[in-house]
């Protein structure tokens, strides 16, 4: 049991300098895609303004106040500050899953693959915000929880994308639209991934730890 604590108190310190790492890096990507002249692997960004800047400016708000809303000691300290902090990263949600929906299926890049991969993650993305807003109104912290931890990895994704981006340029000399599709897929994938066991290994024990462990069981899982 000891032994497990530590495991899990060493993976929460490594997880927050990854989380802190990638938030750096999504929000310099966000800010190096602001037109009017974005820096960025799709030309489509440029010739399209106004839904860049629907998708990469509510896109800088998510990886500033992401983090934040996951601090145990803003949530405890500063509770009116963590709910107001916390509307606004939800709302920012709203137009980063349209926007990103509306660019890869009408400016595509990298074919039917990312169509289809991007469209899919967006929507399970603006299906967890819309339920994680729904549990704090319902006061059900820890669905709420659950909820917000999958928005935030699924946010986090593009971050990771764009590490796997640099890695197979650097290390399998491809340029970033060769195998688009997959690279993004995997990225969504493994921060699901990650999410999930998070889940498991702190909020349902946290479930149990309140004595309703199957009713939210139950719930968290119907979020699947």
């Amino acid at each position: 049991m000891r032994s497990s604590n530590y495991l899990l108190k060493i993976a929460r310190y490594a997880g927050w300098v990854i989380v802190i790492f990638l938030c750096i890096l999504g929000a310099l990507a966000a800010i190096n895609q602001i037109p009017p002249n974005p820096k960025s692997y799709s030309p489509e960004f440029a010739k399209h303004p106004i839904t860049t800047l629907m998708h990469v400016v509510p896109g800088l708000l998510f990886m500033v106040l992401g983090p934040i809303q996951f601090m145990p000691k803003i949530r405890r300290k500063f509770p009116k500050f963590h709910r107001l902090s916390g509307y606004i990263f939800a709302l920012s949600c709203v137009p980063i899953g349209i926007s990103a929906i509306v660019i890869t299926n009408w400016f595509p890049t990298g074919g039917v693959g990312e169509q289809i991969s991007m469209t899919f993650f967006a929507l399970v993305f603006l299906y967890y915000a819309y339920r994680g807003v729904q549990h704090i109104r319902q006061r059900q912290i820890l669905q709420h929880q659950a909820c917000m931890i999958r928005v935030f990895a699924i946010g986090l994704a593009v971050a990771v994308f764009r590490v796997v981006m640099a890695v197979t340029y650097l290390g399998l000399d491809l340029n970033a639209l060769q195998y688009l599709d997959l690279k993004l897929t995997g990225s969504f994938v493994a921060t699901w991934l990650v999410a999930e066991w998070w889940i498991r290994r702190t909020v349902l024990p946290n479930a149990k730890n309140n004595m309703e462990p199957l009713k939210n069981y139950e719930l968290l899982n119907d979020e699947l």
